[in-house]
Formats: C-alpha cells, sequence, structure tokens
C-alpha cells in the first residue's frame, strides 16, 4: 500500500470525526491530524523528500489541513496552513531530514572524535588509535571542571533539542 493511499484512509476517519452534527474540537482535529495523517506522510521522509511523488501525499496533506480547518478548496496552501497552526508539508520534511542529518553527524562526532591513548601492538611495535573526523566536520570537545564527561561547546549547529 501506498502512502498517499494510507493517508488518503486516515484522512476519511479525521472526515468521520469533524462530522458537522457533533464533530470534535478544532485542537482536537489538529493534533489528530497530526498524530494519523502527517506521521504516516512523514515517516522516513529523510529518504524520499525529493522524489516525484513527494506532491501526490502533499495532496493528501492538504485534504488533512482543509479537514481540520473546515476550509473549502479555493482556500490559498498559505492561508490554509497558517490557520491550521500546521508547517507546509515541504518544510516539515526539510526540518526532518536536516534534524536526521544532524543526528547522524552527532554520532560520527561521538565515535571519532574521542581519541584513545597510542598503544604498541605486540609483535610489531605498530601503533593504533582512531582516526581524527575531518577538519571542521566535529566541534572541539571540552571537558567542564565538575563532570567527567565531554561537553561540547554551545554553537548555533549544536543546541540541545
Amino acid at each position: 500500500m501506498n502512502v498517499k493511499a494510507k493517508v488518503a484512509a486516515r484522512n476519511s476517519l479525521l472526515r468521520k470525526l469533524a462530522n458537522s452534527n457533533w464533530g470534535a474540537d478544532p485542537k482536537t482535529l489538529r493534533t489528530t491530524a497530526l498524530a494519523l495523517s502527517y506521521s504516516t506522510a512523514e515517516y522516513s521522509s529523510a529518504v524520499w523528500a525529493r522524489s516525484c511523488h513527494a506532491k501526490k501525499v502533499d495532496a493528501e496533506l492538504n485534504n488533512a489541513c482543509r479537514i481540520v480547518t473546515g476550509q473549502l478548496r479555493p482556500t490559498p496552501l498559505p492561508l490554509l496552513y497558517r490557520t491550521a497552526g500546521i508547517a507546509p508539508s515541504d518544510i516539515r520534511r526539510q526540518t526532518h531530514g536536516s534534524t536526521e542529518k544532524l543526528k547522524q553527524e552527532d554520532t560520527l562526532c561521538l565515535t571519532t572524535a574521542i581519541p584513545e591513548p597510542d598503544s604498541k601492538l605486540e609483535g610489531n611495535g605498530s601503533s593504533l588509535h582512531k582516526p581524527s573526523p575531518p577538519p571542521g566536520l566535529c566541534p572541539p570537545f571540552t571537558l567542564p571542571l565538575h563532570a567527567s564527561t565531554p561537553r561540547l561547546p554551545a554553537s548555533p549547529n549544536n543546541m540541545p533539542v
């Protein structure tokens, strides 16, 4: 089952929650749309964000936003997303992709930036050590005075999440 069909099925559930006779309040609809439709659409979106099929998924996310706000199809998309209080899907995918990239870089930094002391191999006398990361990839570690765990210096690239 493709992503567009999955999001469409979840949108039909959302449409039933938004019934005009007894429907849920807007905050509940927004939370439900984020939990059902957007989470399904954004699963591993860092991989397929630049695919030509992303526009098909965007159309279903636009429908989810229309259900949440109750606005009609002629409503401009920027106004639709602003009213719903949800970031547009292309921005959400871009943010998700950059977050994943930072996670990978942090993992790389943690595995390669801490040098081990040199030791001699028995037999051939060669020295073992981990290679240092490429310059500019990882910030230098600083040791605080009160703890023994290394901390990264504060910079815009490694703000706490």
